[in-house]
């Protein structure tokens, strides 16, 4: 069918900053202006989204191969038009207490002023509202430009956001007054507003801009088979474009609904920092800090109209929650999923990093650092479309390691420029002088990941059930091959699939895949040639040196059959090689 996305954008920014210098201050006031407009024609998701998990046969490649998809999702094309004005002022005091002790005092104010759709194509979830705007839509969907008193806002639906101001503190103090010792902290509080692009173009997936379906249990060859279509295909969909069509536009049941939370708020990320420096001899210098921020209100979005499971069996003995019969146990069975954009969503990270450095003498540099460190969070999908956690009722269950967790890390890096061996002697120098060596040793311990179940258990429609655990996942890695731990990189036998109505009672990010090492190495010569005016630099670059193999994580999906537990993927590249020759004159 093609895919002809058209967009035009415009982002004009202006800005200015004044600094006096009084005495012991350096202040700075400042502001900034940011309006951005935006405008897309898309065609995303015109010819459908197939999935399937094995519920069929047991297998999700059989399944594929029948045709047996566990969900469906097809669209229409849609349209926006957007704008968005962001300004921000700020003021900061760089104060030399004394020679040993300097403060930086700070103050930033950024009012939040959410994206303006010229059509009002936004959304808003309001049980039992009815829409002015269109006669005919859904129960419970309000519009932008709607007049219903239970609107945050009528024209943009996110309030604006006027109590935005961000601290800023931080310190530097040379406790000896030597030089030698240095202590240095911070605090600052930074403003994350959701600015135009794809993350605010969710308002549009909403009847009757843009129809958007779900069925479940289905076959490719049919998709629209199923209730509540029952073979009565929804598209081809051509949206409304004046006033009179709005007050007639029918809509279907069974649609996706997309709205904003009534408490939208601009997200935030506290840091805080405090390390010491102590310069030892003439070129080491040694330093160790904490380093921490915590994220609030972060941006995502949940589905909270899941399926409710119901327990039993009919009369005639079948079970009362199937995954064909999902949609009838919706919470709002005359809708599809309820997308509910939000920021409800938060972090922390807290870090202990150590480095080591060696400024340049005989012609050797060395830096090293190693960190420990660990992010907690709430794991679910930091953007738009997302399904939100396991559980809608319960989120804080889905709270736990963050994917980007890396616990250790080492990266250390060396230049080292070789001494002149012969100082005269134009022939032998120019062989033996200029000779140069460089490398960088990275190593950090894996990174987590989730036992899904791969299946519908739950019956809740959301997906993201995990297995149930039954006992323990560690191997002992040491006593095992390499192709051993990629068969095998867990105890896939402590897994199962979770019991029929239950999210799973494995945790999120419970399990580490591979640690990654890696070395790269670089041998340079520089010949000085023509009366040493000009320079020939021969480089030689060896990257993975060692042509270490480093795996990504394993297959953690229980549905996937042998291939649950194994390792397929393969993160680094083998040994490269390269050379160069640059003359420069």
């Amino acid at each position: 069918s093609g895919f002809n996305w058209r967009n035009g954008r415009n982002n004009p920014d202006i800005s200015d900053e004044l600094t006096i210098i009084r005495g012991k201050h350096t202040v700075s006031i400042g502001g900034d202006y940011q309006y951005s407009q935006i405008w897309n024609r898309t065609p995303y998701g015109i010819d459908g989204a197939l999935s399937f998990n094995g519920q069929f046969t047991g297998n999700s490649i059989a399944d594929f191969l029948l045709g047996d998809m566990n969900t469906f999702t097809q669209q229409s094309t849609n349209a926006e038009d957007l704008r968005q004005s962001r300004p921000a002022f700020y003021l900061q005091d760089d104060y030399k207490v004394r020679p040993t002790l300097t403060l930086n005092i700070g103050l930033r104010y950024e009012p939040y002023f959410p994206y303006f759709e010229t059509k009002g194509r936004e959304g808003f979830w309001a049980p039992g509202q009815q829409s002015t705007r269109f006669p005919n839509a859904t129960p419970g969907l309000l519009f932008a430009f709607d007049n219903n008193p239970v609107l945050p806002n009528k024209n943009t639906i996110i309030n604006k956001g006027w109590k935005n101001f961000a601290p800023r503190l931080g310190f530097a103090w040379d406790p000896g007054g030597t030089g030698r010792w240095s202590v240095r902290g911070g605090y600052g509080l930074f403003y994350n507003g959701l600015s135009i692009g794809i993350r605010t173009i969710r308002g549009i997936y909403n009847q009757p801009f843009t129809r958007v379906f779900t069925v479940f249990s289905t076959n490719i060859a049919q998709p629209y088979a199923v209730a509540p279509f029952n073979g009565n295909a929804p598209f081809p969909y051509s949206a409304p474009t004046t006033p009179a069509e709005e007050k007639t536009v029918t809509f279907s049941p069974g649609a996706n609904v997309v709205g904003w939370d009534r408490n939208f708020a601009t997200p935030y990320t506290q840091s805080y920092t405090l390390s010491v420096q102590r310069m030892f001899g003439q070129n080491w210098l040694v330093q160790a800090g904490y380093i921490g921020s915590k994220t609030t209100k972060q941006f995502d979005s949940h589905n909270i109209n899941p399926a409710i499971y119901i327990p039993g069996t009919n009369a005639s003995g079948q079970p009362l929650s199937t995954t064909a019969n999902t949609q009838a146990r919706r919470v709002y069975p005359t809708i599809g999923n309820l997308e509910i954009e939000s920021t409800d969503a938060y972090s922390n990270y807290n870090s202990l990093q150590m480095g080591v450095d060696k400024r340049t003498s005989k012609g050797l540099t060395i830096m090293g650092s190693y960190v420990y460190s660990k992010v907690l969070g709430l794991n679910v999908p930091l953007g738009e479309g997302g399904g939100g956690t396991r559980s809608p009722f319960l989120p804080n269950l889905d709270y736990g390691v963050m994917p980007e967790d890396i616990t250790h890390r080492v990266i250390s890096s060396f230049i080292y420029q070789m001494p002149r061996w012969v100082s005269d002697g134009k022939a032998l120098a120019r062989v033996t002088n200029g000779w140069g060596t460089e490398g960088i040793v990275n190593w950090q311990s894996g990174v987590p990941f989730t036992v899904r179940s791969g299946q519908d258990n739950s019956r809740s429609g959301i997906g993201l059930d995990t297995a149930d655990q039954v006992g323990d996942a560690s191997l002992l890695s040491g006593d095992r091959s390499l192709q051993n731990k990629l068969a095998k990189w867990f105890n896939t036998a402590a897994f199962q699939a979770n019991a029929i109505g239950t999210i799973g009672s494995t945790g999120i990010n419970t399990l580490r895949g591979p640690r990654l090492t890696n070395i790269d190495l670089a041998l340079t010569k520089s010949t000085k040639v023509f009366k040493d005016q000009q320079n020939v630099l021969f480089r030689a670059e060896f990257f993975n040196l060692l042509n270490h193999p480093n795996f990504g994580n394993p297959n953690s999906n229980l549905s996937s059959g042998a291939q649950f537990g194994r390792i397929t993927t393969n993160v680094g590249t083998p040994r490269n090689i390269e050379f160069s020759l640059r003359y420069s004159f």
